[in-house]
């Protein structure tokens, strides 16, 4: 404000879309003198521009003369972008070219974000749910790698110990909130992922005999 005021409240406010889903309200107003912070909620699943207007002047009035505040200049506020929706995860299977069943590792899945986050490259087996019949303590680590656009990854099982049997389904699964994405949003958790993979030690070469037909 231009000089100190009084009178200051949310109701003076209103919270406009100016473009896409965004939308909020006023959740709070605090301070004093010519200095004020009004709170906005965003609301969740919401993204684009918003602009906080002051809409009325009811009860807002100079502390050096009682005088009501007249409208001005500054009564439309800035645009300001927001987005409060969190990234999924659009699929999660096997990479190109894995095969299934397998005796050999790496066993790569393919890993494909909705839009580009932070932090999956660092995700430890522990992190990640597995589903299959081989469980978390038979998996000897993991790698992940991603491409220039941070929404697919590669992640890689780099071994297996099985603790019974010679076979089993290796199926991870991403949990919520274990990555972010520019704003901060956390991801939703993925499904299983499918196709799986299947391992199984007791597959062996084939060995192709040659000879002449009687």
């Amino acid at each position: 404000f231009s000089e100190d005021v009084t009178g200051v409240a949310a109701g003076n406010f209103t919270v406009n879309t100016e473009s896409g889903t965004a939308s909020g309200s006023v959740n709070s107003v605090g301070g004093s003198g010519d200095t004020w912070t009004v709170t906005v909620n965003i609301d969740d699943d919401t993204q684009g521009e918003l602009s906080l207007d002051l809409t009325t002047h009811a009860g807002i009035e100079s502390v050096a003369a009682s005088i009501p505040l007249a409208a001005g200049a500054g009564d439309q506020g800035d645009n300001t972008q927001v987005d409060r929706i969190d990234p999924t995860i659009v699929s999660i299977g096997r990479a190109p070219g894995q095969l299934s069943p397998t005796a050999a590792v790496p066993i790569n899945f393919q890993v494909v974000f909705s839009e580009p986050v932070t932090g999956f490259t660092a995700v430890t087996k522990s992190q990640l749910n597995w589903t299959g019949t081989i469980t978390e303590p038979e998996i000897d680590g993991i790698s992940i790698t991603d491409d220039a656009a941070a929404t697919t990854f590669t992640l890689s099982v780099t071994g297996i110990t099985l603790g019974s049997g010679t076979s089993g389904t290796v199926v991870p699964q991403v949990p919520a909130a274990l990555v972010t994405d520019g704003p901060g949003n956390d991801n939703l958790a993925s499904a299983a992922a499918s196709p799986d993979v299947t391992y199984d030690e007791g597959i062996t070469g084939v060995t192709i005999v040659t000879g002449q037909a009687s």
